[in-house]
């Protein structure tokens, strides 16, 4: 394989690698937006799944004669666990605050600006480009990574700053037929992910995210479910009271 045959598609992955990783960040800025539009109908959805889900499987246990003693305990440890998902809920819609916030400091210019900076350096320093890299590469340039995904362009130009002189470059030394290989396998592999982002939450529903009115339908769909399991769960906890003869 010559150089120019090599270069074609060493740019080829290049151009896949800055979509993928594209790709990534919108899908983390659509999550946020969902979890800032939508968290009190999500709070009480994770709520009263997992309540429902509980309930009706100690409700199961006690049918199938198992010991009450053991059930009870069983409970307080769901409750426990539930507790910690609610607390990371709380940590997790935190994040996506503060994101919002910050992001609201940056023009689309910036934005853009920041696009066209992350990709000059995935076209440097990024390990599918490399093929084999160092645990400290790898470690800042997942971090560098975290921070592009999450909009932060002031973390992002300090951390580089820091840490760019741990990156080496790039070396080929002629072996254009191993790379490319690598490279093409890489493109294949990398498409792959994209597809399976692309038909996965939360780009399967970016739609629902184009305006004002898809927002609003999105929120009025939860709220439905949220009903329903409102509903089911006032009906469950009465058939947990006569089990257990106490509230949930």
């Amino acid at each position: 394989m010559t150089k120019e045959e090599f270069l074609i598609v060493k740019e080829e992955l290049i151009n896949v690698i800055i979509n993928f990783e594209s790709l990534k960040r919108k899908s983390n800025f659509l999550k946020q937006t969902y979890l800032l539009e939508l968290s009190d109908e999500i709070r009480s959805e994770m709520k009263y799944s997992f309540e429902n889900e509980v309930m009706l499987d100690s409700i199961k246990k006690v049918n199938e004669k198992i010991n009450l003693d053991q059930i009870k305990n069983d409970i307080v440890l769901a409750k426990e666990e539930l507790t910690k998902k609610l607390e990371n809920f709380e940590i997790n819609l935190k994040s996506a605050q503060e994101l919002s916030h910050r992001c609201e400091g940056y023009s689309l210019e910036d934005m853009q600006e920041f696009d066209m900076r992350f990709a000059d350096f995935c076209k440097l320093y990024h390990p599918v480009l490399k093929g084999k890299v160092s645990e400290v590469e790898k470690t800042m340039f997942n971090l560098l990574s975290k921070l592009y995904q999450d909009g932060n362009i002031e973390a992002f130009d300090k951390v580089y700053k820091e840490c760019e002189s741990k990156f080496s470059a790039l070396d080929i030394n002629s072996n254009y037929d191993g790379y490319a290989y690598f490279y093409r396998e890489s493109i294949k592999n990398l498409n792959n992910l994209i597809i399976k982002m692309q038909n996965s939450f939360p780009l399967n529903i970016e739609d629902k995210f184009l305006n004002y009115d898809s927002i609003t339908a999105l929120i009025g769909e939860k709220r439905e479910t949220v009903y329903d399991l409102r509903e089911l769960n006032k009906a469950i906890r009465k058939d947990f009271k006569l089990n257990f003869d106490v509230e949930f």
